[in-house]
């Protein structure tokens, strides 16, 4: 499949799915999303190198930049305040002590040539979104493996000994 070609069906298949929702029960029930998902993942795994690498990385490297404001501008910020205040506060408790602990500990772990900051960005991930954030972001910073395999021990005892 030539490059332009697969470009297009990057751009144009979202629209299809939006629209194929509309008019297919079937595809209603499944959603456009998971559409996307099984086509995306049809297409990968079809014989004859149907994907183009580098287009993929482009379309990810443009779409989730634009994606991010485009779901912060249609949210409504006040109303979440008159609907789920107690939900709006515990999240930014959660977000005040995942900056407070990932900085204490970038802090506490200061040496020069180490990877502090590195280990910073770690604990954020996995307090945001668990091992897998962290994982991602460590494979990111191109965290040494044996740094990466001690703070995931590290987080799993503290977190036991928490949970207990």
């Amino acid at each position: 499949m030539g490059t332009a070609l697969f470009a297009l069906l990057l751009v144009a298949f979202p629209g299809i799915a939006l629209a194929l929702g509309k008019r297919v029960r079937f595809v209603a029930w499944l959603g456009p999303v998971m559409l996307c998902y099984l086509f995306g993942i049809l297409l990968a795994n079809l014989p004859g190198g149907l994907v183009v690498p580098a287009v993929s990385k482009q379309a990810m490297e443009l779409s989730v930049p634009l994606s991010i404001p485009l779901l912060l501008f249609s949210t409504n910020f006040p109303s979440w305040m008159r609907l789920a205040r107690r939900t709006v506060l515990s999240f930014g408790l959660a977000l005040l002590s995942a900056i407070v602990v990932s900085a204490g500990i970038s802090f506490l772990l200061t040496v020069p040539g180490e990877e502090s900051w590195k280990v910073s960005g770690m604990l954020v991930g996995v307090y945001t979104g668990g091992t897998p954030n962290m994982s991602a972001i460590g494979w990111a910073l191109e965290v040494d493996e044996e740094t990466f395999v001690l703070l995931n021990a590290v987080d799993m005892l503290i977190g036991a000994l928490y949970f207990l």
